[in-house]
C-alpha cells in the first residue's frame, strides 16, 4: 500500500504513516553504497601482493590495480578497500641480527639442500654487501589483531 493510499485509509497523517514505516520490526532496510571497481579477482591479488610485500604504499598498490587489471583506481579508494577488508597499517616487527648466525645459516643451507634445490654453482644473493642494511620501512600492512609481517634488520653485513 502506497502511503498516499494510507493516509485515506486511515485518515492519518502523512507524518505519522512514515513514523509507523519507520518502526516496523520486519522491515528490511538496504543501504546501498555506490558499486566499487574492485572486482574479487582484484581483492585476492592485492591481498596476495600485501602478503608477499606488506610494506606498499597506498600509491604503489593503486599502481600495481593499474598495472594488472588496467583500472584506475585513487589511493583513497584503495584505503578504503583494504580498511572494509579490516587490514591496518602498523608498525613492522624486526627480527634480530642475531639469527643470522652460523649454525642457523648452515641449518637454513641442510633445509634448502634437503629440498632438492642444489643449484649446482655459486650464487650471490642481492643486498650481500650491505649495501641497503637499514633502507626498509618501518611500517606495513597486516590482518587486524596480529603483527606485521616480520623483516630482518640486521646491524652488520649477511654472511651467506
Amino acid at each position: 500500500m502506497k502511503i498516499a493510499e494510507a493516509v485515506e485509509t486511515f485518515n492519518v497523517s502523512r507524518h505519522q504513516i512514515q513514523r509507523i514505516k519507520g518502526e516496523d520490526p520486519n522491515r528490511i532496510r538496504i543501504h546501498k553504497k555506490r558499486p566499487g571497481k574492485f572486482t574479487d579477482n582484484m581483492k585476492t591479488e592485492l591481498l596476495m601482493q600485501l602478503d608477499q610485500k606488506s610494506t606498499t604504499a597506498l600509491v604503489e598498490m593503486a599502481g600495481f590495480i593499474k598495472d594488472k587489471f588496467d583500472v584506475n583506481v585513487s589511493t583513497q579508494a584503495v584505503s578504503n578497500l583494504i580498511h572494509d577488508m579490516d587490514i591496518s597499517w602498523k608498525q613492522v616487527t624486526n627480527i634480530p641480527a642475531a639469527w643470522n648466525k652460523p649454525d642457523l645459516i648452515e641449518q637454513r643451507a641442510n633445509s634448502v639442500n634437503r629440498r632438492g634445490l642444489n643449484l649446482g654453482r655459486k650464487v650471490a644473493f642481492v643486498d650481500e654487501d650491505g649495501f641497503y642494511l637499514h633502507s626498509s620501512r618501518a611500517f606495513g600492512y597486516s590482518p587486524s589483531g596480529q603483527p606485521a609481517v616480520l623483516s630482518l634488520v640486521p646491524k652488520a653485513k649477511q654472511v651467506t
